[in-house]
């Protein structure tokens, strides 16, 4: 069954009501799916009890019908779902035990009837209330057990046509149930992964966009600082630069963060140095510990390779993530880089003896937008991307991301990934390569639509001592080159 076509029969089943009030859509539809193939069920096998054979049970279960018919009616007029589904568990137990009654000894396809309550509750809810409608059928078996001695009503022989009949009905049901639920299901994931490739489509144009002018606002103020500018402003643009940056960071974190959540992030392989890495991050951070006067220190083993195949890039960004973060939250003591190859893996540690992290805190710490406690963002700042997006790139590059750390004990990051080894001599010598040098300066043709973008590149190229042309399209850059 196609999941839209499923989608426009159950929406005629429910009250507008259902669609904007219930937060579940999807337990509505479960809901008025299973109304209709039960009323239909009973009425299949009623029908033919009466007519055929003459069983008194057939009006019971053709009654049964005509209720979820009522049943139906009212969740159509707006009746809760969770109320609708309860009250259909609980008149369908009571039909079973009338049927059970009016006959002289238990019919086991009857009673394999009960097992549809654990089934329906746990494609209704969940694990729990599967177990929930478990109990419920334990507790209807003893009830149709203790009919087995007294009965309110004239008892008549189980017939073989009527066992059969129940039997065949009930796969029937259970398929179409099934059916039922797999196409809903389908349409559900459908529609939750064009939600979620809508809202990273959005969030990626977005951050592009923002993106575009900060980089401006940036360049235009290194520019104006690059100059002769009075103390009192130079520490007005200074503020503006470092906030701008902050920005920057943000909006790169988010965009980091929904490529990796669309899988549309790829990774380099080059040939890198880690001891180099680490000492770039180390130098960078290095101000910012010894303002707090915090000991900044890398240990590198001897079993980590000179050179190999990775992502710089990504791996900077990890490693300036994790001990940025631990400079950030340790107010006295040190934080320590240890690096160690460990199982054809390189792992990398950070250690610290900042205030630590609860348990608590230690299971959400790694979500997106999560930091250990609201006042840490009034305090310390940070978005709460860092480590989420930390540990999607450490997943990508074939490694995993972990946590060890006490409330006030400091904490350790550990990290490991995948390389390839490469020969050192291959890379020193393509790196030795001499290229001529030449005091004339660079002629560069820059090719830019946006103004400010123009601006902000004609002034640093020009600091750079470069003679620059400029064209504001493609079309005009090839006039000049031919």
């Amino acid at each position: 069954m196609k999941a839209s076509l499923l989608e426009s029969l159950l929406g005629r089943l429910l009250n507008h009501r259902v669609y904007t009030k219930n937060r579940n859509l999807f337990q509505a539809r479960l809901v008025a799916a299973v109304l209709v193939i039960a009323s239909v069920t009973a009425f299949a096998t009623g029908i033919p009890l009466i007519l055929m054979l003459g069983d008194p049970s057939g009006f019971v279960t053709f009654g049964f019908g005509i209720f979820l018919l009522i049943l139906l009616i009212a969740f159509r007029l707006g009746l809760e779902t969770s109320i609708c589904f309860v009250i259909l568990e609980i008149s369908t137990g009571i039909h079973f035990l009338l049927c059970r009654a009016m006959q002289d000894r238990i019919d086991w396809p009857l009673a394999v009837w009960l097992t549809i309550f654990p089934i329906l509750r746990l494609l209704y809810g969940g694990f729990r209330h599967g177990l929930f409608g478990i109990g419920y059928s334990f507790l209807l078996g003893i009830g149709m057990y203790l009919l087995e001695s007294y009965s309110p009503f004239e008892r008549v022989p189980v017939s073989e046509i009527l066992s059969f009949e129940r039997g065949v009905s009930f796969m029937i049901a259970i398929f179409i149930i099934t059916a039922v639920f797999n196409a809903l299901r389908m349409e559900a994931m459908s529609q939750a992964e064009q939600a979620a490739n809508a809202r990273t489509l959005f969030l990626a144009n977005m951050s592009h966009e923002l993106r575009t002018p900060m980089n401006g606002v940036i360049g235009i103020t290194e520019l104006i600082l690059s100059g002769s500018v009075p103390d009192e402003i130079r520490n007005q643009l200074a503020l503006v630069h470092r906030s701008g940056s902050q920005m920057l960071v943000l909006i790169n974190n988010i965009l980091d963060l929904t490529r990796l959540e669309s899988m549309k992030l790829t990774l380099e392989s080059l040939p890198i140095s880690i001891k180099d890495i680490i000492e770039d991050v180390i130098a960078l951070l290095k101000p910012t510990a010894d303002q707090k006067q915090i000991t900044l220190s890398a240990e590198i083993e001897s079993t980590v390779p000179d050179v190999c195949l990775a992502d710089p890039l990504r791996l900077k960004q990890i490693i300036t993530n994790l001990i940025g973060n631990a400079v950030k939250f340790t107010p006295n003591g040190y934080v320590t880089l240890k690096a160690q190859k460990l199982n054809e893996k390189i792992q990398i540690q950070i250690i610290d003896t900042g205030i630590g992290i609860s348990e608590e805190v230690r299971e959400r710490i790694f979500f997106p937008f999560e930091q250990a406690d609201v006042s840490f963002t009034r305090r310390y700042g940070g978005s709460g991307l860092g480590l989420a997006i930390s540990q999607r790139l450490v997943a990508l590059m074939g490694g995993k991301l972990s946590l060890r750390s006490n409330e006030g004990n400091g904490s350790i990051f550990s990290f490991d990934f995948e390389f390839t080894p490469i020969n050192t001599e291959l890379v020193n010598k393509k790196n030795s390569i001499e290229k001529p040098e030449t005091n004339n300066p660079k002629k560069v043709l820059l090719v830019e639509d946006n103004d400010v973008n123009l601006f902000v590149a004609l002034g640093m190229l020009k600091r750079c001592g470069c003679k620059v042309e400029s064209r504001s399209n493609g079309k005009e850059a090839l006039e000049v080159v031919q």
